[in-house]
C-alpha cells in the first residue's frame, strides 16, 4: 500500500494520539478529577455568558395573546452574560441581550437576583435606572 503525502499527516496524528494515550497516568489524571470536584465546595463566585436561540416549536399552544407577544422574538438570539455570588446572601446579576431576527438594535435587559428579589429593568416600559422588583417567594 502506498502512503500519499495527504495521508501522512493524518497517520502520524493517530500515532501521536496512541502514543499519548498509552502513556497517561491514569491514577494521576484521578486524583486530578478527585481534586477538581473537592475545589467546588470552595468556589465563592462564578462567571457565566453563553447564547441560545429560541426554538419556535416553544410558542405552540400557547394563549393567542402570549403567542402573539412571542412572536416578535420567534427566530431570536439571546445572549447572556452575569456573575453569581455565593455566600449569603446570594447574588446574581446578569444582563441579556435579545436580538430579534432582522432587528437593527437589540434588547438589553440587565436583571439582578437579591435577598428573594428579582430586579428587572425594561428599557421599552422603566426609565432610565429605574427597576421593577418582582418577590421570589416559596410558595
Amino acid at each position: 500500500m502506498l502512503i500519499t503525502r495527504k495521508m501522512l499527516p493524518l497517520l502520524l496524528l493517530c500515532c501521536i494520539l496512541v502514543l499519548a494515550a498509552g502513556c497517561t497516568d491514569h491514577e494521576q489524571l484521578k486524583q486530578d478529577l478527585l481534586q477538581a470536584a473537592a475545589k467546588q465546595k470552595q468556589v465563592q463566585s462564578y462567571r457565566f455568558s453563553g447564547q441560545a436561540n429560541l426554538d419556535p416549536s416553544l410558542f405552540q399552544g400557547a394563549q393567542p395573546m402570549t403567542a402573539a407577544m412571542l412572536a416578535l422574538f420567534k427566530e431570536s438570539t439571546i445572549q447572556y452574560e452575569g456573575m453569581v455570588s455565593l455566600p449569603e446572601p446570594v447574588r446574581m446579576e446578569a444582563t441579556f441581550t435579545l436580538t430579534p431576527k432582522g432587528a437593527v438594535s437589540p434588547i438589553v435587559l440587565p436583571v439582578l437576583l437579591k435577598d428573594n428579589k428579582m430586579y428587572l429593568h425594561l428599557p421599552a416600559i422603566s426609565p432610565t435606572d429605574e427597576y421593577i422588583m418582582l418577590p421570589l417567594e416559596n410558595a
